[in-house]
């Protein structure tokens, strides 16, 4: 997944980024950027770079959830999910009014 950043948002975390000492902790600069106050707030708590990892995993896979919970739902066929077609048919014509068509008075 390719995130863009302002200058400004780059520039601001990644001092923050570098002055915390996050890179010893085993988080990256690009799960930084993302979750910039839940990786400062695991980081004062005290946390062991493992159980950091894991929660900020754990806390993107929760919100992938969200997206996901909404298909479970969803009628299957096959194992795959299906959704239902929400647009109408156009009216039959009657044959009656086909036969006339071409009919001039």
């Amino acid at each position: 997944m390719c995130t863009t950043y302002t200058d400004e948002y780059l520039n601001y975390y990644a001092d923050r980024y570098l002055d915390l000492g996050l890179r010893y902790c085993g988080i990256s600069l690009e799960t930084y950027l993302r979750q910039p106050e839940e990786c400062e707030r695991l980081v004062r708590e005290g946390c062991d770079p493992l159980i950091i990892n894991q929660a900020l995993r754990l806390s993107r896979d929760v919100a992938a959830a969200r997206h996901i919970a909404p298909v479970e739902s969803l009628p299957r066929r096959g194992g795959v999910p299906v959704e239902k077609l929400r647009h109408r048919r156009h009216p039959r014509r009657h044959t009656a009014a086909a036969s006339f068509k071409g009919a001039k008075a």
